[in-house]
């Protein structure tokens, strides 16, 4: 890594900052450090930086404003690639030409100066135009696949144009999102001739309306999750009780709960997991959401709990660490041994089976918890319905085991694999 960083400065190809903190380019302000980021100074130079990082297998992510990921608290041991650079615009009549790194709202702005009606709903949207195509992003009914003609695309050391069709435009998607090695270069928009006071006045109602319904006094990364068919999602989080939820110092907001706020020093964890946690009770109250976010980098659940995917019936986990959660017994598919219920938990123990059981949930895996009281458990008749408990209901499915019993114990009863964590 630090030869190609070294390369990257010797052949001029924009300017480099290294070892730089994520919380300083996201809206979120959070998240771990970075190895390198780089400013290409042109279209050549992208390609040339592209092609480099490839040829050497060091990954690599475009930002835009980071109004929409949400990073690790982990070091990204890439090269985030920054379009700033990219920031020309032409206006001929009703149609824009303008470059990724162009910052959406100053574009809104620029448009309704121009009497150019399309791009209002873009006028509170904190995000670049590459941004902004890459999740047909949009707002009040309206996104970006509205006004958009086509897109120069740099795809495989070449620079394509893309069509509106070709760019298959869903709700807040496209397929760019598919092909995260794309790198969007240019714009092409068709927007209505319209009388700038009437689309001034349009902005600056939408302003006040965010102002009196948004926490716009925090970091955020707006709305979090996709409004279900029908239905708005902020009303769904509301109605699961969870306004004012708190992990960390993230909180949803009392606000509006389609926001998750930073309410200082959060973690991406933090943030993360209240997203997991809400997914998971949206869940088990037969309610369905979508996230609209594309996460980045490897976050804390995977980081803590990654020896639980993929795992065998004959594998078992001690795990003894607790996290978070504490209201979601219900929504855990939990088999539990026999004579055993949540009433004969201790809070830790409750925090346990929840935060580890979130994982396994999200990730379509069965959960077995297991009580410590070693009069019991050295008791035969106990011995064999443990080992009933185990394999009744879970039809040969992944599971894992979250038992306080002895490690050695539990490898003898049932002759399986101990995975300490």
């Amino acid at each position: 890594m630090q030869d190609a960083i070294k390369e990257i400065i010797s052949r001029h190809l924009g300017k480099v900052l290294v070892n730089e903190k994520i919380s300083n380019y996201t809206t979120y302000r959070v998240g771990g450090k970075v190895r390198c980021i780089v400013y290409p100074k042109g279209e050549k130079e992208l390609i040339e930086l592209v092609d480099l990082l490839k040829s050497k297998n060091i990954k690599y992510f475009t930002l835009g404003n980071g109004s929409n990921v949400l990073f690790s608290d982990q070091m990204y041991d890439g090269v985030i690639i920054k379009l700033d650079n990219f920031n020309k615009i032409e206006i001929n009549g009703n149609k824009i030409y303008v470059e990724a790194g162009y910052p959406l709202i100053k574009l809104s702005n620029v448009a309704v100066k121009n009497g150019l009606a399309g791009l209002e709903f873009a006028s509170g949207i904190p995000g670049t135009v590459g941004g902004a195509l890459f999740m047909n992003a949009g707002a009040y009914g309206e996104d970006m696949s509205k006004i958009v003609t086509s897109a120069r695309v740099l795809v495989d050391g070449e620079i394509k144009e893309f069509t509106n069709s070709e760019l298959q435009f869903s709700y807040r998607t496209t397929m760019l999102q598919d092909h995260l090695d794309y790198i969007c270069i240019s714009v092409n928009l068709e927007l209505k001739e319209g009388k700038t006071e009437e689309l001034e006045e349009i902005v600056n109602l939408r302003r006040e309306q965010r102002r009196s319904t948004q926490p716009l006094n925090f970091p955020s990364a707006g709305s979090v999750f996709r409004n279900p068919p029908g239905m708005y999602a902020g009303k769904l989080i509301e109605d699961l009780g969870l306004k004012g939820y708190t992990i960390g110092k993230a909180l949803v907001s009392p606000k509006h709960a389609n926001f998750i706020v930073n309410t200082g020093n959060a973690k991406a964890s933090d943030i993360k997991n209240i997203i997991d946690f809400i997914k998971l009770k949206a869940k088990a109250n037969d309610k369905t959401n979508e996230i609209e976010y594309e996460f980045y980098g490897t976050l804390m659940i995977q980081d803590l709990f990654s020896s639980f995917y993929n795992l065998h019936p004959n594998q078992v986990i001690s795990f003894m660490d607790t996290l978070l959660c504490d209201d979601l017994l219900g929504a855990v598919n939990i088999t539990w041994g026999d004579g055993l219920s949540v009433d004969r938990l201790s809070e830790g123990e409750k925090q346990l089976i929840l935060t580890v059981g979130l994982s396994l949930v999200l990730n379509k895996q069965n959960l077995l918890f297991l009580y410590d009281e070693p009069d019991v458990s050295l008791h035969p008749k106990w011995q064999q319905e443990f080992i009933s408990s185990i394999r009744k209901g879970l039809n040969n499915e992944s599971m894992a085991i979250i038992t306080t019993h002895s490690p050695i114990l539990v490898s003898n009863l049932l002759d399986v694999q101990i995975i300490n964590k």
